[in-house]
């Protein structure tokens, strides 16, 4: 395979690794500042763009396993969604994924709040 080829395909790898520490509920500042400065470069944005261009939207809310059980996370706020005031957590993983799935579509029918 070409260099060129090879580049391309180191490049698509980073942006895949990018993809995965962005969607993490915590990330550091100097994490964000690596991935600025990676994306400045002409080449890894056209990467980085063609690669969000294909990726479906990601859900605000899903389901994260606890020690034998399942809770409900906010990414918007790295915390356990809440409802009536009910943290949405040691739950079967079930109910977890029916909750984050009612959730998700509130949201994506244009409901931008936080539960609480």
């Amino acid at each position: 395979m070409s260099e060129d080829g090879d580049l391309e395909r180191e490049r698509r790898a980073a942006a895949t690794e990018w993809v995965a520490k962005l969607s993490r509920t915590s990330i550091d500042t100097d994490q964000l500042q690596a991935f600025f400065a990676w994306r400045r470069d002409p080449a890894n944005r056209r990467v980085w763009d063609a690669m969000e261009a294909g990726r479906k939207r990601v859900d605000r809310f899903v389901v994260r396993p606890e020690t034998e059980r399942f809770k409900v996370i906010d990414i918007w706020t790295g915390e356990t969604a809440i409802i009536a005031s009910t943290p949405q957590q040691h739950m079967s993983e079930e109910d977890a994924l029916h909750m984050a799935r009612l959730l998700n579509r509130s949201v994506k029918d244009g409901d931008r709040s936080v539960r609480r």
